[in-house]
Order: structure tokens, then C-alpha cells, then sequence
């Protein structure tokens, strides 16, 4: 009687256990089908596919539909536009962080010009040592925190 039993119980995990790898590997199917974002395959709905999608659903007539067409184009083109000049705005700030990094250079040597003249050449260059030591340091408590470093170490 026992033994019946048992062998029930498996059975029925056994069916369990197949149906669940059985559903994750339909999902994971399911997944590798959708199509790529990017340049293989460009996920844009156009405003005209947007209207005759809402025009479907809602049961619009000819002029509502011409309506929401005229409006979704409006929507795309004043997306174009803020895209743009965010883009541009983007450009603008890099270029203003490169001059301000060249400029923060220039200072830099010649505060490093004025320092080794006080404290002389030997000096100076075991100063700038000090520097590159301090900065590779820098360099790899920095590489060590980002998520997804293959060098980071565990702490």
C-alpha cells in the first residue's frame, strides 16, 4: 500500500517538474522570437499605423480618422524637433566640458611651472609620481564599484 503511494507521489511531481520546463522553455522561446530593437529591425509605428490602430478600436469615422492622422503627425514632428535640439544641446554641453577641460589643463601646468620653480626639479617630479601613484589607485577603487567589471574583486 505504501509502495502505491509513493509511486503516485513521484508520478505526480514527475508530471510537475515536466510541465514547469516544459512552460519556461515555450517562455523562453517566446522570447527569442520578438524582434530586435536597433538598426536590424526599427521598432517605429508610423502616425499613420497609430491612427488606422485607434480608428479600428474606436470605430472612427473617415473625417475622425483624418483628425487623429493630422494630429499624430503634428505629435511626431514636434518629437523630431525636441529630439534634435536635444540633440544639439547634448553636442553644446560636450564641447563646453572639452574647453573647460583644456582650459583646467592649462592652469595646471602652469600652477606645475610656478610650483617647480619653488620647490625645483627633483621635488617636482617626485611630486608628479605621487600623482600617477595616486591616480591609478583612484582608477581602480573606481573600475572595482562598477556593476559588471570581469576585473572587479571581491571585497
Amino acid at each position: 500500500m505504501f509502495h502505491t503511494q509513493k509511486k503516485q507521489f513521484m508520478k505526480k511531481y514527475l508530471v510537475l517538474a515536466l510541465v514547469a520546463v516544459f512552460t519556461m522553455s515555450l517562455s523562453l522561446q517566446a522570447q527569442g522570437q520578438r524582434p530586435k530593437r536597433g538598426d536590424d529591425a526599427p521598432m517605429r509605428v508610423t502616425a499613420k499605423d497609430r491612427a488606422d490602430h485607434l480608428a479600428k478600436q474606436l470605430e472612427l469615422s473617415d473625417a475622425e480618422k483624418a483628425k487623429v492622422l493630422a494630429l499624430y503627425e503634428q505629435q511626431d514632428k514636434k518629437r523630431e524637433e525636441m529630439h534634435a535640439k536635444n540633440e544639439k544641446l547634448r553636442e553644446e554641453r560636450k564641447q563646453q566640458m572639452e574647453a573647460q577641460k583644456a582650459k583646467m589643463e592649462e592652469e595646471r601646468k602652469a600652477n606645475d611651472a610656478e610650483l617647480e620653480k619653488i620647490i625645483g626639479k627633483e621635488k617636482m617630479e617626485k611630486l608628479q609620481k605621487i600623482r600617477a601613484d595616486r591616480q591609478e589607485r583612484f582608477k581602480e577603487r573606481r573600475g572595482n564599484r562598477r556593476p559588471g567589471n570581469p576585473d572587479m574583486k571581491p571585497e
